[in-house]
């Protein structure tokens, strides 16, 4: 296993593919807070489902229905960047006929394919500094800013959740080196290669 960072680590398997694994892991003191957090929005939540059930006069009822409903919305999104953040990870894998990658939390999550051939401009994604969009991508309450993209058949692909700059740049080399090494491999290749992992079990299990 090579370790690209303290998040990132890479294997090369015996059947011939690589797999990478990114941890959702943040520092302790941001998981503190954003578990603090979503303690306290979660009480607040309890109040209002309190109140809904209470006798209430004139549009009071539809303001709490709303209000309600609002903070049920941030509940899922806290709640889901919390647990992701504690068990989540991302997995790609790369074979000689596709690149696979799943956002998994606690095991769970779709796997998304894409034929090699058909991947194009892999990079690394940065939008504009100072814009309130990367300032809400880089916060660690929000389950987003990927930092790599490639395209694929007319669409933007992205993934590696709020990497940093140096993360970004070490993991797009060695994606690319991987790629370019696996697109070279040969007809005959590829036939030993599928030989070999219908025998070998792939450790990334896919949805």
């Amino acid at each position: 296993m090579k370790q690209i960072s303290n998040r990132i680590s890479r294997v090369r398997h015996k059947g011939g593919f690589v797999t990478y694994v990114i941890l959702g892991k943040i520092p302790g003191w941001k998981e503190t807070m954003l578990a603090a957090w979503l303690f306290c929005w979660t009480l607040c939540g309890a109040y209002f489902i309190y109140e809904l059930t209470q006798p209430h006069q004139g549009n009071q009822f539809m303001f709490l229905l709303t209000l309600t409903l609002f903070w049920a919305y941030y509940e899922f999104r806290i709640g889901r960047a919390y647990i992701f953040r504690r068990k989540g990870k991302e997995f790609i894998k790369i074979t000689p006929e596709r690149l696979t990658y799943k956002r998994s939390i606690i095991s769970y999550g779709k796997a998304h394919h894409f034929l090699l051939e058909n991947i194009q401009n892999l990079g690394m994604h940065e939008l504009e500094n100072g814009s309130w969009g990367k300032v809400l991508e880089n916060s660690f309450w929000v389950l987003g800013g990927q930092k790599i993209r490639f395209d694929y058949m007319g669409k933007e692909m992205q993934m590696g959740i709020q990497l940093t700059p140096e993360e970004s740049e070490k993991l797009v080399k060695a994606l690319s080196d991987d790629l370019k090494k696996f697109i070279k491999i040969s007809e005959k290749e590829l036939e030993e290669w599928k030989a070999s992992a219908d025998q070998t079990q792939s450790d990334l299990h896919e949805d």
